[in-house]
């Protein structure tokens, strides 16, 4: 536990953008709401290796929502069952169903369509949400951090380690 707090410290205080680390944070939002085996995630998989962003924390992030997933899951079935059983909607899911390629993306299953509906209205605020929450911690956090003796026993500790800087 840690060495996983650590690593989020040691992120959060990297040379990277926080656009950067804000974005793993928001994509890590739908592969880590949705089921593990959907197309959608290969594709949000391939778009955080293509970007550059923090991998460490893009799969911390995915395991963290695969967490709450589980807690959220009546909600995504319910709201996925209303989507697909909506009267206006019929022939447009019709049309996908009878379309192979549409077929292997699972978009029928209630589960998988409710909680790709909610990830997906997620990513954007949270992307900007985790960027302002990044700055704040960057422009006044890391001071008052800096302020606190325990903080700083525990860089030396580190760095007595081998790990930590003076």
């Amino acid at each position: 536990m840690y060495e996983q707090i650590k690593r989020i410290f040691k992120a959060l205080n990297s040379s990277q953008a926080p656009w950067q680390l804000s974005l793993a944070l928001a994509l890590s939002v739908i592969p880590g709401l949705t089921p593990v085996m959907s197309p959608h995630n290969l594709l949000i998989l391939l778009l955080a290796f293509f970007l550059n962003i923090n991998l460490g924390l893009f799969f911390m992030g995915v395991g963290v929502f695969s967490g709450c997933a589980y807690l959220l899951d009546p909600l995504f079935d319910t709201l996925g069952f209303a989507v697909l059983h909506s009267a206006p909607l019929q022939d447009l899911w019709t049309a996908w169903y009878n379309n192979p390629w549409m077929r292997l993306s699972h978009f029928n299953n209630s589960l998988v369509m409710g909680s790709l509906i909610v990830s997906l209205a997620a990513a954007v605020p949270l992307f900007f949400i985790f960027q302002f929450l990044i700055r704040h911690y960057r422009d006044r956090l890391v001071r008052l951090f800096e302020k606190v003796p325990l903080l700083k026993a525990a860089r030396l500790f580190d760095w007595k380690e081998g790990e930590g800087i003076a």
